[in-house]
Protein backbone atom coordinates (compact mmCIF):
# COMPACT_ATOMS: atom_id res chain seq x y z
CA UNK A 1 0.00 0.00 0.00
CA UNK A 2 2.80 2.36 1.03
CA UNK A 3 4.50 1.40 -2.23
CA UNK A 4 1.49 2.34 -4.27
CA UNK A 5 0.98 5.98 -2.77
CA UNK A 6 4.65 6.57 -3.27
CA UNK A 7 4.11 5.77 -6.71
CA UNK A 8 0.84 8.19 -6.89
CA UNK A 9 2.72 11.29 -5.55
CA UNK A 10 5.38 10.15 -8.15
CA UNK A 11 3.05 10.41 -10.83
CA UNK A 12 0.91 13.58 -9.60
CA UNK A 13 3.19 16.23 -7.64
CA UNK A 14 2.94 18.59 -9.71
CA UNK A 15 -0.95 18.39 -9.01
CA UNK A 16 -0.41 17.74 -5.62
CA UNK A 17 1.90 20.81 -4.90
CA UNK A 18 -0.86 23.03 -6.97
CA UNK A 19 -3.73 21.93 -4.98
CA UNK A 20 -1.95 22.78 -1.77
CA UNK A 21 -0.35 26.40 -3.25
CA UNK A 22 -4.13 26.96 -4.31
CA UNK A 23 -5.48 26.48 -0.54
CA UNK A 24 -2.60 28.44 1.08
CA UNK A 25 -3.28 31.01 -1.00
CA UNK A 26 -6.53 31.07 -0.29
CA UNK A 27 -5.92 31.01 3.40
CA UNK A 28 -3.46 33.96 2.66
CA UNK A 29 -6.24 35.93 0.69
CA UNK A 30 -8.74 35.72 3.56
CA UNK A 31 -6.76 35.74 6.42
CA UNK A 32 -4.67 39.20 5.58
CA UNK A 33 -6.43 40.53 2.07
CA UNK A 34 -10.13 40.14 2.69
CA UNK A 35 -10.12 42.90 5.85
CA UNK A 36 -8.19 45.04 3.21
CA UNK A 37 -10.35 44.72 0.44
CA UNK A 38 -13.82 44.37 2.08
CA UNK A 39 -13.40 46.51 4.96
CA UNK A 40 -16.73 47.16 6.85
CA UNK A 41 -15.91 49.45 9.60
CA UNK A 42 -18.62 50.62 12.39
CA UNK A 43 -18.82 54.30 13.75
CA UNK A 44 -21.21 55.51 16.05
CA UNK A 45 -21.54 58.75 14.92
CA UNK A 46 -24.25 59.66 12.35
CA UNK A 47 -21.95 60.09 8.81
CA UNK A 48 -22.30 63.28 7.74
CA UNK A 49 -22.25 64.18 3.77
CA UNK A 50 -24.00 65.88 0.94
CA UNK A 51 -24.89 62.33 -0.51
CA UNK A 52 -25.22 59.44 2.10
CA UNK A 53 -27.50 56.29 1.61
CA UNK A 54 -28.01 54.85 4.88
CA UNK A 55 -29.72 51.17 4.56
CA UNK A 56 -30.73 48.66 6.38
CA UNK A 57 -29.97 45.19 5.03
CA UNK A 58 -27.18 42.30 4.81
CA UNK A 59 -23.84 42.99 3.93
CA UNK A 60 -21.33 39.88 3.39
CA UNK A 61 -18.38 40.31 5.64
CA UNK A 62 -16.55 37.47 5.34
CA UNK A 63 -16.42 34.52 3.08
CA UNK A 64 -18.80 32.48 4.83
CA UNK A 65 -20.65 35.07 6.95
CA UNK A 66 -23.17 38.18 6.42
CA UNK A 67 -24.51 40.85 9.01
CA UNK A 68 -27.43 42.67 9.31
CA UNK A 69 -27.87 45.78 10.60
CA UNK A 70 -28.10 49.56 9.73
CA UNK A 71 -25.19 51.05 7.23
CA UNK A 72 -24.15 53.95 5.33
CA UNK A 73 -23.02 54.55 2.29
CA UNK A 74 -20.97 58.08 1.14
CA UNK A 75 -21.78 57.90 -2.59
CA UNK A 76 -19.42 61.50 -3.00
CA UNK A 77 -16.45 59.98 -1.11
CA UNK A 78 -14.58 56.77 -1.14
CA UNK A 79 -18.45 54.73 -1.91
CA UNK A 80 -17.50 51.93 1.27
CA UNK A 81 -19.81 50.73 3.44
CA UNK A 82 -19.65 51.43 6.66
CA UNK A 83 -21.97 50.30 9.90
CA UNK A 84 -23.96 52.07 12.29
CA UNK A 85 -23.65 51.46 15.62
CA UNK A 86 -24.73 54.17 18.11
CA UNK A 87 -24.01 53.54 21.52
CA UNK A 88 -27.94 54.49 22.98
CA UNK A 89 -29.45 51.47 21.06
CA UNK A 90 -28.78 47.32 20.99
CA UNK A 91 -28.77 45.43 18.49
CA UNK A 92 -30.89 46.13 15.57
CA UNK A 93 -33.23 43.75 13.54
CA UNK A 94 -33.46 44.87 10.11
CA UNK A 95 -37.08 46.17 8.48
CA UNK A 96 -37.04 49.03 6.80
CA UNK A 97 -35.59 52.34 6.74
CA UNK A 98 -37.29 56.10 5.25
CA UNK A 99 -35.71 59.42 5.61
CA UNK A 100 -37.70 61.90 6.95
CA UNK A 101 -35.69 65.02 5.87
CA UNK A 102 -37.86 67.75 6.90
CA UNK A 103 -36.90 66.86 10.83
CA UNK A 104 -33.63 65.34 9.91
CA UNK A 105 -34.75 61.96 11.54
CA UNK A 106 -35.25 58.27 10.38
CA UNK A 107 -38.06 56.39 10.02
CA UNK A 108 -36.62 52.59 11.14
CA UNK A 109 -39.53 49.77 11.07
CA UNK A 110 -38.09 46.59 12.97
CA UNK A 111 -36.95 45.10 15.68
CA UNK A 112 -35.20 47.64 18.54
CA UNK A 113 -33.75 45.70 21.60
CA UNK A 114 -36.04 42.58 21.06
CA UNK A 115 -39.23 45.06 20.67
CA UNK A 116 -41.10 45.35 16.98
CA UNK A 117 -42.10 48.64 16.42
CA UNK A 118 -42.32 51.52 14.21
CA UNK A 119 -39.49 53.92 15.30
CA UNK A 120 -38.00 57.57 14.67
CA UNK A 121 -34.69 58.10 15.38
CA UNK A 122 -32.13 60.89 15.52
CA UNK A 123 -28.52 61.18 14.46
CA UNK A 124 -27.38 60.17 17.46
CA UNK A 125 -29.06 57.06 17.18
CA UNK A 126 -31.82 57.93 20.09
CA UNK A 127 -35.60 56.48 19.73
CA UNK A 128 -37.28 60.15 19.30
CA UNK A 129 -40.83 58.45 19.00
CA UNK A 130 -42.66 54.97 18.93
CA UNK A 131 -45.30 54.98 16.43
CA UNK A 132 -48.38 53.17 18.17
CA UNK A 133 -49.55 50.83 15.71
CA UNK A 134 -51.82 48.33 17.97
CA UNK A 135 -54.38 50.49 17.28
CA UNK A 136 -55.05 47.53 14.06
CA UNK A 137 -54.05 44.35 13.20
CA UNK A 138 -50.19 44.35 12.19
CA UNK A 139 -50.16 41.31 10.52
CA UNK A 140 -53.36 43.60 7.90
CA UNK A 141 -51.19 46.60 8.01
CA UNK A 142 -47.65 47.76 5.94
CA UNK A 143 -46.02 50.00 3.95
CA UNK A 144 -45.46 52.60 6.52
CA UNK A 145 -44.31 55.94 5.45
CA UNK A 146 -43.59 59.01 7.24
CA UNK A 147 -44.29 62.48 5.63
CA UNK A 148 -41.24 64.29 5.14
CA UNK A 149 -42.52 66.86 7.66
CA UNK A 150 -42.82 64.44 10.42
CA UNK A 151 -46.87 64.99 10.97
CA UNK A 152 -48.46 62.75 9.17
CA UNK A 153 -47.95 58.36 8.42
CA UNK A 154 -49.53 56.87 5.30
CA UNK A 155 -50.15 53.06 5.39
CA UNK A 156 -51.87 50.22 4.16
CA UNK A 157 -54.80 48.78 6.08
CA UNK A 158 -56.93 45.76 4.65
CA UNK A 159 -55.79 46.69 0.94
CA UNK A 160 -56.81 50.41 1.35
CA UNK A 161 -54.43 53.65 2.13
CA UNK A 162 -54.73 55.46 4.82
CA UNK A 163 -53.22 58.55 6.57
CA UNK A 164 -53.04 58.78 10.39
CA UNK A 165 -51.75 61.69 12.29
CA UNK A 166 -48.49 61.19 14.09
CA UNK A 167 -49.76 63.06 17.63
CA UNK A 168 -52.89 62.30 18.24
CA UNK A 169 -53.48 58.93 16.02
CA UNK A 170 -56.62 60.41 13.98
CA UNK A 171 -56.89 58.56 10.49
CA UNK A 172 -58.51 58.64 7.73
CA UNK A 173 -59.13 56.07 5.05
CA UNK A 174 -57.86 57.32 1.65
CA UNK A 175 -59.61 54.54 -0.87
CA UNK A 176 -62.47 52.44 -1.12
CA UNK A 177 -62.63 50.04 -3.35
CA UNK A 178 -62.24 46.28 -3.25
CA UNK A 179 -58.72 46.74 -5.25
CA UNK A 180 -55.29 45.53 -3.49
CA UNK A 181 -53.73 48.99 -3.15
CA UNK A 182 -49.59 49.06 -1.89
CA UNK A 183 -46.57 51.23 -1.51
CA UNK A 184 -47.77 54.82 -0.84
CA UNK A 185 -44.98 57.23 -1.43
CA UNK A 186 -45.45 61.38 0.13
CA UNK A 187 -45.61 63.86 -2.70
CA UNK A 188 -42.39 66.28 -1.27
CA UNK A 189 -44.86 68.55 -0.28
CA UNK A 190 -46.90 66.03 1.78
CA UNK A 191 -50.48 67.11 -0.14
CA UNK A 192 -50.45 63.91 -2.63
CA UNK A 193 -49.49 60.25 -2.46
CA UNK A 194 -48.36 57.98 -5.40
CA UNK A 195 -49.04 54.35 -4.80
CA UNK A 196 -49.49 50.95 -7.02
CA UNK A 197 -53.13 49.08 -7.23
CA UNK A 198 -53.68 45.40 -8.63
CA UNK A 199 -57.39 45.69 -10.10
CA UNK A 200 -57.67 41.57 -9.81
CA UNK A 201 -61.27 42.03 -12.22
CA UNK A 202 -59.17 43.75 -15.32
CA UNK A 203 -56.49 41.68 -14.17
CA UNK A 204 -54.40 44.76 -14.88
CA UNK A 205 -52.08 47.00 -12.68
CA UNK A 206 -51.72 50.60 -11.89
CA UNK A 207 -50.04 53.60 -10.70
CA UNK A 208 -52.02 56.54 -9.70
CA UNK A 209 -51.74 59.49 -7.42
CA UNK A 210 -54.44 60.81 -4.99
CA UNK A 211 -54.71 63.86 -2.92
CA UNK A 212 -53.98 63.72 1.22
CA UNK A 213 -57.77 64.25 2.12
CA UNK A 214 -58.66 61.07 -0.50
CA UNK A 215 -60.02 63.59 -3.32
CA UNK A 216 -58.46 63.90 -7.10
CA UNK A 217 -57.74 59.95 -7.74
CA UNK A 218 -55.47 59.90 -10.82
CA UNK A 219 -54.51 56.80 -12.56
CA UNK A 220 -50.68 57.35 -13.96
CA UNK A 221 -50.06 54.21 -15.66
CA UNK A 222 -51.29 50.77 -16.05
CA UNK A 223 -49.90 47.50 -17.43
CA UNK A 224 -50.95 44.09 -17.80
CA UNK A 225 -47.71 43.44 -15.66
CA UNK A 226 -46.57 44.07 -12.32
CA UNK A 227 -46.01 47.97 -11.81
CA UNK A 228 -44.48 48.37 -8.23
CA UNK A 229 -42.38 50.46 -5.59
CA UNK A 230 -43.87 54.28 -6.90
CA UNK A 231 -41.39 56.76 -5.70
CA UNK A 232 -41.48 60.58 -5.66
CA UNK A 233 -38.40 62.31 -7.07
CA UNK A 234 -37.39 64.93 -4.57
CA UNK A 235 -38.41 68.11 -7.07
CA UNK A 236 -42.04 66.79 -7.21
CA UNK A 237 -41.50 66.64 -10.95
CA UNK A 238 -41.71 62.70 -11.74
CA UNK A 239 -42.31 59.21 -10.12
CA UNK A 240 -40.14 56.06 -10.83
CA UNK A 241 -41.26 52.71 -10.94
CA UNK A 242 -40.63 49.09 -11.64
CA UNK A 243 -42.23 46.96 -13.60
CA UNK A 244 -41.99 43.24 -13.31
CA UNK A 245 -42.73 41.53 -16.72
CA UNK A 246 -43.23 38.04 -17.89
CA UNK A 247 -39.35 37.27 -17.77
CA UNK A 248 -39.56 37.88 -14.15
CA UNK A 249 -37.26 40.67 -13.75
CA UNK A 250 -37.65 43.97 -12.81
CA UNK A 251 -37.38 46.84 -15.25
CA UNK A 252 -37.22 50.31 -14.55
CA UNK A 253 -39.20 53.59 -15.23
CA UNK A 254 -40.19 56.89 -14.80
CA UNK A 255 -42.65 59.71 -15.74
CA UNK A 256 -43.28 62.59 -15.43
CA UNK A 257 -46.10 63.74 -11.90
CA UNK A 258 -49.09 64.16 -14.47
CA UNK A 259 -48.16 60.68 -15.79
CA UNK A 260 -46.82 61.99 -19.36
CA UNK A 261 -43.40 61.14 -20.89
CA UNK A 262 -43.57 57.41 -19.45
CA UNK A 263 -39.56 55.91 -19.85
CA UNK A 264 -38.28 52.67 -19.57
CA UNK A 265 -34.95 53.43 -18.73
CA UNK A 266 -33.76 50.61 -17.36
CA UNK A 267 -33.45 47.19 -18.91
CA UNK A 268 -31.80 44.27 -16.74
CA UNK A 269 -28.85 43.08 -18.79
CA UNK A 270 -28.70 39.41 -18.77
CA UNK A 271 -30.98 36.59 -17.26
CA UNK A 272 -31.30 36.71 -13.97
CA UNK A 273 -30.67 40.19 -13.16
CA UNK A 274 -33.39 42.86 -12.13
CA UNK A 275 -33.78 45.90 -10.28
CA UNK A 276 -34.00 45.69 -6.43
CA UNK A 277 -34.78 48.77 -4.19
CA UNK A 278 -33.48 52.01 -5.19
CA UNK A 279 -33.85 55.84 -4.54
CA UNK A 280 -34.05 58.99 -6.01
CA UNK A 281 -30.61 61.22 -6.10
CA UNK A 282 -31.39 64.45 -4.00
CA UNK A 283 -30.78 66.70 -7.10
CA UNK A 284 -33.65 64.33 -8.73
CA UNK A 285 -31.12 64.18 -11.83
CA UNK A 286 -29.84 60.07 -11.15
CA UNK A 287 -31.14 56.99 -9.23
CA UNK A 288 -29.15 54.71 -7.25
CA UNK A 289 -30.28 50.80 -7.03
CA UNK A 290 -29.52 47.59 -6.29
CA UNK A 291 -28.99 44.68 -9.07
CA UNK A 292 -27.80 41.41 -9.03
CA UNK A 293 -25.99 41.96 -12.55
CA UNK A 294 -22.56 41.22 -11.19
CA UNK A 295 -23.97 38.75 -8.28
CA UNK A 296 -21.98 35.91 -6.94
CA UNK A 297 -23.81 32.78 -5.21
CA UNK A 298 -23.09 30.80 -2.37
CA UNK A 299 -24.60 27.24 -3.19
CA UNK A 300 -22.84 26.09 -0.38
CA UNK A 301 -25.50 28.33 2.01
CA UNK A 302 -29.13 27.25 2.47
CA UNK A 303 -31.23 28.84 1.65
CA UNK A 304 -29.33 29.90 -1.79
CA UNK A 305 -27.77 33.19 -1.50
CA UNK A 306 -26.46 35.75 -4.14
CA UNK A 307 -25.05 39.53 -3.54
CA UNK A 308 -26.13 42.46 -5.35
CA UNK A 309 -24.44 45.40 -6.03
CA UNK A 310 -25.16 49.15 -5.88
CA UNK A 311 -25.42 51.29 -9.22
CA UNK A 312 -26.65 54.36 -10.04
CA UNK A 313 -28.05 55.63 -13.34
CA UNK A 314 -28.35 58.97 -14.84
CA UNK A 315 -31.97 59.07 -15.87
CA UNK A 316 -31.06 61.76 -19.21
CA UNK A 317 -28.29 59.74 -20.49
CA UNK A 318 -29.09 56.12 -19.28
CA UNK A 319 -25.45 56.12 -18.15
CA UNK A 320 -24.66 53.25 -15.45
CA UNK A 321 -21.69 53.78 -12.52
CA UNK A 322 -20.77 51.32 -10.30
CA UNK A 323 -21.05 52.05 -7.06
CA UNK A 324 -20.45 49.26 -4.58
CA UNK A 325 -19.68 46.02 -6.57
CA UNK A 326 -21.13 42.56 -4.97
CA UNK A 327 -21.04 42.90 -1.12
CA UNK A 328 -24.82 43.70 -0.55
CA UNK A 329 -27.41 41.24 0.15
CA UNK A 330 -30.90 42.50 0.56
CA UNK A 331 -31.23 45.73 1.56
CA UNK A 332 -34.08 49.17 1.85
CA UNK A 333 -32.10 51.90 0.75
CA UNK A 334 -32.74 55.87 1.95
CA UNK A 335 -31.29 58.48 0.65
CA UNK A 336 -30.28 61.54 3.56
CA UNK A 337 -30.86 64.97 2.06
Amino acid sequence: MAHGILSFFKKQWKSVLFSILALLLIVIYYAFFWPILVPVPSTNSWLESDNTVIFCGSVLTSPLTQDNGLFFIDVNNNKKIVRWEPTTIGSYDCGTVEWISQKGQLQFDGVINSVYGLYILDKGGNVTKQIDTNTFDPHSSMNYVISSDGQDMAFVYEEDIYVQNIEDSSRQRLTHDAYINREPDWSPDNQSLVFRTYRQDEDISTIGIIDRDGTNLIILAQSENSLNTPKWAPNGEMIAFKEFNEGHRNTLWTMNADGTNVRRILIPNKDGDTVGDFVWSSDSTHILFLSSRDEVCFVSVYPRTCTKSLYQIDIYTGEVTSLIQKWLFSANLALIE
